[in-house]
């Protein structure tokens, strides 16, 4: 189970004060590596796909 680190703050937008919620992962380390391969492998497909690799 993923824990989250939660941020809250207020913004005026217009005449109403909109309430923001920033929702951050926590990771161990093992999981931080897993998620950074798994987002460099799809990165690698979308360059590929647009610049016409080879694998």
């Amino acid at each position: 189970m993923v824990k989250y680190v939660a941020q809250s703050w207020e913004q005026k937008i217009g005449n109403k004060i909109v309430s923001i919620t920033n929702l951050t992962p926590q990771f161990s380390v093992d999981e931080k590596r897993e998620v950074k391969l798994q987002i460099e492998a799809k990165l690698y497909d979308v360059f590929c796909k647009y610049m016409s690799c080879k694998p």
